[in-house]
């Protein structure tokens, strides 16, 4: 079987020496490798490493790819290689921070029906074959709980591991603990040892409960509990595992690097194999091939779908902390509260809406006010007759301030004078008298032609503005108190720190 290698990591490392000591498999092209060069060609020499991928796109010769690269480019060309040439497709499960390329594949393979198969660390060993087996049987009875612990040497991972490193440490572990458990779908993430950010570890649990057997009415049995603890600050790559029945218990554990090293033992009893010159790449090589013959990819690609479904909701239970439903996510207290302070928000601003609208309608019908009372009005420009000495055409000291002001804009704006009236039209003559007065205090400012601008007229308005006033206030304050009370949770909202 001819392969092509689509980018460089070093979990692909062990692959292409099993396909390199293999007479049957040959490393014909490699591409993208992203400075991973001279680890593929110490481990395949014979491989021809291309500088552009499209060249892949005619060889004719080539069986299986193999995708083990997280940059634009490697994924760019496995989405057209893929889908143009339906060839197999081996896929390391390091996409970085972009995993978008999982539901391109998907879509791609409904349409193309190719074999994918992702690379599931703990799927390929003989033992956890075995493993599965007893637990069909049922050598151990119901299961009620599963514990399952994974480090990593803190020679490697000096510093915390960034958001794509953990994306990757705990993909397998959580698909282990699926394999062997079940389709979870409930999922509680609490990190601890957290510095800037960062976290060193991580407390996983799964739970869910398994479809009906018989009647669609009927109630689902529960999954077994999964307890997980994801670690960086080990010695080394092991990882314990261990099944509590109500017949017996099963342990299993292992080093992630050296595959002989897998102990499994059921009710005491520890498991032995036929061959124990077993690597990785072998076991990973040997699954691939029997997933060709049989024209069925195991693991198949939504394992790997549903395990980074479950990874978001890992995501998002640390970010909330509380349990997530990763088909369907209960919604919370706080969304609650949110999601009615919203609609509150929103119900607020279209009834102040309707309301202005309705107070200024009312306000055209109502207003009593002729013409030059509104542009007096809205210009400030009303001597009223407390402005003047009683029963006398004089001004007080506030009139002279209040006639100042409005000589001051006289000549730049054009907006009338209006007197108050203080009695009926045809005996007013303190009216004309204090006209004369206004008239000629303009005048010793220097303002001339002033006297058409001039007018007297009964002020009719007082009572419309007050209400229009006191209907603006009612109408705003309601929106007010809420915007006041959001400001006020702002600030006694406990720190996200």
């Amino acid at each position: 079987m001819n392969f092509a290698l689509i980018g460089g990591h070093p979990d692909v490392l062990l692959l292409l020496e099993a396909i390199s000591e293999d007479d049957k498999h040959h490393l014909q092209f490699a591409t993208c490798l992203d400075g991973f060069e001279s680890e593929v060609l110490q481990a395949c020499p014979e491989v021809k490493v291309v500088a552009g991928w499209d060249q892949l796109l005619t060889e004719s010769g080539i069986d299986t790819f193999i995708l083990a690269g997280n940059s634009k480019e490697s994924q760019t060309a496995a989405r057209t290689i893929a889908s143009e040439c339906k060839t197999p497709f081996i896929v390391f499960p390091v996409l970085g921070e972009d995993w978008t390329a999982i539901y391109d594949f998907t879509y791609i393979q409904d349409e193309s029906a190719f074999l994918l198969m992702p690379v599931l660390n703990f799927r390929f060993h003989p033992l956890t074959k075995q493993l599965r087996q007893s637990l069909d049987k049922n050598v151990i009875g119901k299961i009620s709980r599963i514990e399952f612990q994974q480090e990593l040497p803190k020679d490697k991972y000096a510093q915390a591991l960034s958001q794509a490193d953990w994306d990757l440490f705990l993909l397998h572990g959580i698909d282990f603990l699926r394999f062997i458990g079940g389709n979870y779908h409930r999922i509680t993430s609490i990190p601890s040892g957290i510095t800037d950010s960062q976290y060193s570890m991580l407390n996983l649990t799964l739970t869910g409960d398994s479809l009906p057997d018989s009647l669609p009415d009927s109630l689902p049995d529960s999954l077994p509990d999964s307890q997980a603890t994801f670690c960086t600050e080990g010695e080394s790559n092991n990882w314990q595992l261990k099944i509590k029945g109500t017949d017996g218990e099963i342990h299993f554990s292992g080093n992630n690097i050296d595959y002989s090293s897998w102990k499994l033992s059921i009710n005491d009893k520890e498991v032995t194999l036929k061959n124990d010159q077993i690597s990785f790449g072998k076991s990973l090589l040997e699954q691939f091939e029997n997933s060709v013959k049989n024209n069925q990819a195991e693991p198949a690609w939504p394992d790997l779908t549903y395990c980074y479904e479950l990874l978001l909701g890992s995501h998002r239970s640390i970010k909330r902390s509380r349990t997530i439903e990763v088909h369907h996510d209960t919604t919370s207290e706080r969304s609650q509260f949110k999601t009615q302070m919203t609609a509150i928000g929103c119900g607020l601003l279209l009834f102040t809406l309707g309301l202005m609208i309705g107070l200024m309608i009312l306000g055209n019908i109502l207003d009593p006010r002729e013409t030059i009372e509104i542009q007096a009005e809205a210009a400030n420009s009303i001597i009223h007759s407390e402005l003047f000495v009683e029963d006398r055409p004089e001004l007080t000291e506030a009139g002279k301030i209040h006639l100042a002001d409005i000589a001051s804009r006289f000549e730049r704006i054009p907006f009338p004078i209006l007197i108050e009236q203080t009695g009926e039209p045809d005996s007013s003559k303190l009216d004309e008298s204090r006209r004369e007065v206004v008239l000629k205090s303009l005048e010793e400012q220097h303002i001339k032609h002033s006297e058409k601008r001039i007018a007297i007229a009964k002020v009719k308005g007082g009572l419309f503005i007050l209400f229009m006033k006191i209907g603006r206030v009612l109408i705003f304050a309601p929106l007010f108190i809420f915007l006041g009370f959001q400001f006020l949770l702002r600030l006694a909202r406990p720190s996200s720190n």
